[in-house]
């Protein structure tokens, strides 16, 4: 079979496993919907991707997440981007994690909440995302208020297990 035969039976195969309710064939029809290996179609990247969120797939629910953020295949919702980082968060997704913390941080789809963002940032900082833990350094010195920035510090320190409690 030569390369292009392959990767239709592959589209093929993986398209029926997609349709037979396979989350992660799912996930992997809506990327490639997204980066358009076949075509590009940011509405069926959308469908795909919701189909496997709801079954809990962690990166289909960041990316529809992505998606809800930039207007890709739907009209731009920072409401249901804040939803979907939520969830995708939650699962331990740390790019999620650290894109709910600056949603909070600066009020998209949510008043601005900086307690959130510290808690998020802190989580996203703690499985190696290094502009969260920068964030947490720049939001320390920023915060006026002793009680909120001692708690702040509390839980940047808890989350590399420095303190003991």
């Amino acid at each position: 079979m030569n390369s292009v035969g392959e990767q239709q039976y592959y589209y093929e195969k993986l398209t029926t496993k997609a349709n037979k309710g396979d989350a992660t064939a799912q996930y992997l029809l809506g990327l490639s919907k997204l980066r358009g290996e076949k075509t590009q179609n940011y509405e069926e990247a959308l469908n795909w991707f919701k189909l496997a969120a709801i079954q809990k797939h962690r990166e289909a629910q960041y990316n529809l997440a992505v998606l809800y953020e930039k207007g890709l295949g739907i009209e731009k919702n920072d409401i249901k981007a804040l939803l979907w980082y939520h969830v995708a968060a939650e699962n331990e997704h740390p790019k999620a994690q650290f894109n709910l913390a600056v949603f909070f941080l600066n009020g998209r789809g949510t008043a601005p909440n900086q307690e959130e963002a510290v808690r998020w940032f802190t989580r996203a900082s703690s499985q190696g995302i290094d502009e969260a833990t920068q964030n947490l350094v720049l939001l320390s010195k920023l915060v006026d208020n002793t009680e909120l920035k001692a708690k702040q510090l509390r839980e940047f320190h808890n989350g590399f297990g420095l303190l003991t409690q």
